[in-house]
């Protein structure tokens, strides 16, 4: 029921749903800013906004995937790839220009353009923009790699062969993936954390969103504690440039896990595990914009995507 009127307030958002082959636009003629401020956040204001994303791209993935009473056709035959079958997200990349943290782009009319960039023998990537609705340059691009596991085993799962075939002519890009990072011995912050019921997602294992904001967590606490080093500590409030992360090993109900987080080789970056026990579940980065938006100049947002 709960995901019935959430799937219900969306579609008062969002009046049209254009599917053009492999591409699906949504169409947000009134914004969506009131609707993500149901959710409850807490942080500091970037944060804040960077949730919002989040829960927007949720959101979008809601709307391509689900056939609906006057929309039946959609981006992907979503009954049919969850047959026997449960789809995990294996890496996950979002790029946003510094201009979103210093507007109201969520207030007025917008689109988010999804377009399927790669399908594989058990895998696929999937790109999801925002973007007003007067020609400028996306604001957010995010990149996703799900892939189909058995709900059985948890092995990869071929993914139907309708839509293999389907989308077999337009695959042009290599698959994405975020690569591997070595957690040092000596780290800025660990957190101790017990997976709780609101965390988990509707395959009962915990979300992506939920990592992701364990590691907005570990990154407040970090700030809060000074625990980074001072250069990276006074850009952390420029806003988040980049994030990304991969996805390994299931979390589940009640189990314990530690998120912990240190400065990358990199001045302007933070690196993120999370794990339980011997497994790593995820690993991220964080990067942040080395000047405030104040300084920056902004007359091209696609020279930061």
């Amino acid at each position: 029921m709960a995901e019935e009127n959430k799937t219900s307030k969306t579609r008062i958002i969002s009046n049209t749903r254009t599917i053009e082959g492999n591409r699906c636009t949504l169409h947000f003629p009134r914004g969506v800013s009131d609707f993500l401020n149901l959710f409850s956040l807490n942080g500091k204001a970037e944060q804040i906004q960077f949730q919002q994303i989040m829960h927007l791209l949720y959101l979008a993935g809601i709307l391509n995937y689900k056939p609906f009473l006057d929309d039946p056709k959609s981006l992907i035959d979503y009954d049919a790839l969850f047959v026997k079958s449960l789809l995990f997200l294996g890496s996950f990349k979002l790029e946003i220009s510094q201009k979103f943290y210093n507007s109201d782009f969520l207030t007025h009319p917008l689109e988010i353009i999804s377009t399927l960039t790669y399908i594989g023998t058990s895998s696929f990537c999937e790109t999801r923009e925002i973007a007003n609705t007067n020609g400028l340059a996306p604001f957010v691009r995010s990149t996703y790699r799900m892939i189909r596991i058995d709900a059985n085993t948890r092995k990869p799962l071929e993914l139907p062969q309708p839509m293999r075939e389907m989308y077999d002519a337009r695959n042009k890009e290599t698959p994405f993936a975020m690569r591997k990072l070595s957690r040092p011995d000596v780290h800025s912050i660990d957190i101790h954390y017990t997976i709780q019921e609101s965390d988990l997602d509707s395959q009962n294992h915990t979300s992506w969103i939920t990592y992701i904001k364990l590691c907005l967590r570990a990154c407040r606490r970090g700030t809060d504690l000074k625990a980074f080093p001072t250069p990276l500590l006074q850009i952390i409030d420029n806003g988040i440039k980049e994030f990304e992360i991969r996805y390994e090993n299931e979390a589940l109900l009640n189990e314990d896990v530690i998120i912990y987080a240190w400065q990358t080789t990199e001045s302007d970056q933070l690196g993120f595990e999370i794990s339980k026990g011997a497994d790593v579940c995820i690993q991220a980065t964080m990067t942040f914009y080395r000047s405030s938006w104040k300084d920056s100049k902004m007359e091209s947002t696609a020279s930061k995507m």
